[in-house]
């Protein structure tokens, strides 16, 4: 009988070693989990910054681009202005140029 108890006795504790293993699995492959989880959440975050800061590049470009743009604008503005003027200066010289021959036949 005590033989038996002794056998039986180790197969208790062989089945608690065996239960504490399988928690001390669990808790390992739940602290895997946990670390890949942080790592990814990391990975988002960094994605979303690269993202936002591509974002705020792109929006000075876009700033930078339109400002360009109302410079060139203007140019263009000015060379309408100044083309339009010296056509105008060019028809009263003709204008002028031809009142001039009228009077004097």
């Amino acid at each position: 009988m005590q033989a038996a108890c002794k056998k039986r006795s180790k197969e208790i504790q062989s089945i608690r070693v065996a239960k504490l293993e399988q928690t001390a699995s669990k808790h390992s492959v739940q602290a895997a989990c946990e670390k890949r989880s942080e790592e990814i959440q990391s990975i988002r975050i960094a994605k979303l910054e690269h993202t936002a800061s591509k974002q705020c590049q792109a929006s000075s470009m876009q700033a930078a681009c339109e400002k360009r743009s109302e410079e060139i604008q203007s140019i263009r503005v000015a060379k309408l202005e100044q083309t339009a003027s010296k056509q105008y200066a060019s028809s009263m010289q003709e204008a002028f140029r031809r009142d001039s021959e009228h009077s004097s036949r």
